[in-house]
């Protein structure tokens, strides 16, 4: 009996040993973007600055927390031809721009020293065209280093004609690992389609300076795993759904196929929000942004295991029954 009994201890230990209590329900963090006193406000404060013909403040970077989560923000665009590359992939072509503080509107982008005709160059957007001919000259590209989280502005583009990114994208660089889970625009220029990559290239996070990209939205930027794409309208998040988890994502103007609302090519919006899920409780495969959190099934060796002991306890319980 007692046999049996350290038997079976010892097969509800080794099945114990495979479990792990669920992870905690993960918490969220809701980021809001440029207007004076929100969570990612670069200046904090209503100091006018130096302000461009536009009407926003230019800032080389921003770093904002919330909810124990940090963040830093630059802005980059693909200035190494008029469109995207036509060739499997290219090397390079990135550039890093400036962040537009457009109060309420968020976050746009300045990759470039002029505005294009068909819309603002001071939005996100994949206009590499039309310079000169329309709206209004972006420069001076100079932003007062604040008590915020900005910082001075730096110079920028002028390949493309100056008219910035063929490509544009927010870069954004946490300091843990998080599932970007959300994204809301506060300005749509007319179209406004946009992609959500989270990085997966291994450590030591991109180089947006030498990255490589195809026209594939699937695959066009190496290192990084495409999240969701979505044709946004002003008011309402794009929801990702995803559970991909890394230190690094990217938000870019549309470059892929086309395909329903998506095309490539007159995007235009501005950035205002996100909400991250806190970091994963477990590990996160940087090969492939999945976070395991430990959670195992146990073997079906280790159930056999336990149903043996369970039928020799039983057995000796019978045994010692019949003797009496």
């Amino acid at each position: 009996m007692i046999k049996s009994i350290s038997l079976l201890a010892a097969a509800i230990a080794v099945v114990g040993a495979g479990l792990t209590a669920p992870a905690p329900a993960a918490a969220q963090s809701t980021f809001t973007a440029a207007q004076q006193g929100t969570t990612c406000d670069p200046q904090k404060t209503n100091t006018t600055g130096a302000y461009t013909s536009t009407g926003a403040t230019a800032f080389g970077s921003d770093t904002c927390s919330n909810n124990g989560i940090t963040v830093g923000l630059t802005v980059w665009g693909y200035t190494g031809g008029s469109t995207i590359p036509a060739t499997t992939s290219a090397a390079g072509g990135f550039t890093q721009g400036n962040l537009g503080d457009f109060n309420s509107n968020g976050f746009g982008a300045y990759t470039g020293t002029n505005e294009t005709a068909g819309t603002s160059q001071h939005a996100f957007d994949n206009y590499a065209s039309g310079c000169g001919t329309g709206g209004s000259d972006a420069n001076p590209y100079s932003g007062p280093t604040t008590a915020g989280g900005g910082t001075a502005a730096i110079s920028v583009s002028t390949k493309n004609g100056g008219c910035g990114g063929a490509i544009e994208g927010l870069l954004m660089s946490f300091g843990s690992q998080v599932a970007l889970s959300s994204v809301s625009i506060g300005y749509n220029g007319g179209d406004a389609d946009l992609s959500v990559y989270a990085w997966t290239g291994g450590a030591g996070g991109p180089n947006m300076a030498t990255q490589t990209i195809s026209n594939n939205a699937s695959t066009g930027l190496a290192g990084w795993t495409l999240v969701g794409s979505n044709s946004m309208s002003v008011g309402t998040a794009f929801n990702t759904g995803s559970s991909l988890y890394s230190s690094y994502f990217l938000v870019t103007t549309y470059f892929g196929a086309s395909n329903g609302n998506l095309d490539y090519g007159n995007d235009s919006f501005k950035i205002n929000g996100w909400t991250t899920t806190a970091a994963c409780s477990g590990t996160v495969n940087s090969g492939t942004g999945v976070c395991s959190t430990g959670t195992k099934v146990p073997e079906p060796a280790s159930l056999a295991l336990v149903a043996v002991a369970l039928l020799g306890a039983g057995t000796v319980t019978r045994r010692k029954s019949a003797k009496r």
